[in-house]
């Protein structure tokens, strides 16, 4: 792949038919599930067949190796060795593993972004019920200030932590990339500012790898989960979690399996390759979605040309949805560099307010995630639209994301489609 080829934003830079994405949808929310590549699905495919002919043989003899195997593929993509990092299901998954592992103490403070994953505050809520933790918000920015560096903003996300702190903070919940809001957080930072109070640092990188250039052994966090059923575009469910060294003997998984019994010194890995019969392959596919990858130009080709077409489709679209010089003064919207591959644009008042009349057929109100399914998100979904619209601190949101399946032209149909919308109220 030439540099030509991995900044074209006119045209797909994989074929969307290498996916089993629906043709005519316009699928501009990879950052909710992922998805996943037909090959890859296929070699999962070839994997369980595998097991299953020699269930026993393979369990105990080929899986072990296999996740080793799969395991050793990604030190380069997380920056850290094998024996630092285990798998579990998904980034949740990997947070609670962490909170339940804590031996919390009565008054134990927990400092979390107001735009953390709702599901982290909802283990927090009940944690905090079982052991009388405090769990604090801070208020973190979201777009910047008159005259504001990127620097600057930064600091007011540090700042916003800095501002709970107190001899009685425990741990600090760190998203690296935000989910609702899609921004990402100067973790190093607040990794230091945990440090500085003598707290522990979590960080929930549900978004970065695939997404972020990562050296989590640099990165110093006490505790880091990351998917990889996301950007790294393997099955789900797939996630890692770093540990380090001197917590790894403390920490359990939510599942206590054979591996309780190895030797203390091999007992973190021991635990976390075997929690019971389940479906290992999302984990020993890995090997085989880095390959094709690496067929498709690579992951920093890929990840450099996702950035570009965020940034460029956020543009556009801010430019469409807030055309008019006044409306353009009340805007602020987050540094160009605190965003990667996806992209939160504040609606105008009146798509926000989106009626639910304006429906032919309205979808449930509630999801997966306990949420409201906001109206808007519900009329684009009838136009084949698939991009979500989440309520948030700073208003009503529009989150895009951007994949090698995706181009410009997916960014201006939907620009010209809300203003269509927008013409209807």
């Amino acid at each position: 792949m030439n540099q030509k080829q991995a900044t074209d934003l006119e045209n797909p830079l994989i074929a969307k038919d290498q996916w089993l994405i629906e043709p005519k949808l316009r699928f501009l929310n990879h950052g909710s599930f992922g998805a996943c590549p037909i090959e890859v699905l296929e070699h999962q495919s070839h994997l369980r067949a595998q097991m299953e002919s020699s269930l026993v043989r393979y369990n105990l003899c080929e899986l072990p190796k296999a996740i080793e195997q799969a395991k050793q593929s990604l030190t380069n993509i997380l920056g850290c060795a094998t024996q630092d990092f285990c798998f579990v299901s998904n980034a949740s998954e990997g947070v609670m593993t962490v909170l339940n592992s804590i031996d919390w103490k009565a008054g134990d403070e927990v400092i979390i972004s107001q735009d953390s994953y709702p599901a982290c505050r909802h283990m927090l809520t009940h944690l905090s019920l079982k052991h009388d933790l405090v769990i604090k918000v801070a208020q973190t920015p979201f777009g910047v200030l008159a005259n504001e560096s990127f620097q600057e903003w930064n600091a007011r996300v540090v700042q916003a932590f800095a501002d709970l702190c107190t001899s009685n903070t425990r741990l600090l919940l760190i998203d690296h990339i935000t989910s609702p809001t899609a921004l990402i957080y100067p973790v190093k930072d607040l990794i230091t500012l945990a440090k500085k109070w003598n707290a522990l640092s979590l960080v929930d990188g549900a978004h970065a790898p695939g997404q972020l250039a990562l050296d989590l052994t640099s990165l110093q966090a006490d505790f880091y989960v990351g998917n990889t059923h996301k950007w790294l575009l393997t099955p789900k469910s797939c996630a890692v979690l770093y540990v380090s060294p001197k917590w790894q003997n403390k920490i359990f998984p939510l599942v206590l399996s054979h591996g309780y019994l190895a030797e203390s010194e091999q007992r973190f890995q021991a635990l976390f390759s075997w929690t019971g019969t389940r479906d290992y392959t999302p984990m020993i596919a890995i090997p085989k979605t880095i390959a094709w990858l690496n067929k498709h130009g690579g992951l920093d080709h890929i990840r450099q040309r996702n950035n570009t077409l965020c940034a460029q489709a956020r543009q556009l679209l801010t430019q469409a949805l807030w055309h008019d010089e006044a409306s353009q003064k009340t805007l602020a919207l987050p540094p160009i560099q605190s965003i990667a591959h996806m992209a939160a644009i504040p609606l105008p008042q009146d798509l926000a307010n989106f009626p639910l009349h304006k429906l032919n057929h309205p979808s449930p109100s509630s999801s997966a995630s306990a949420s409201r399914i906001h109206p808007l998100q519900q009329a684009l979904w009838a136009l084949d639209y698939e991009v979500p619209i989440i309520e948030t601190a700073h208003g009503t949101l529009l989150r895009i994301s951007a994949q090698a399946y995706n181009s410009l032209d997916e960014y201006q149909a939907l620009a010209h489609t809300l203003l269509e919308l927008r013409n209807t109220l």
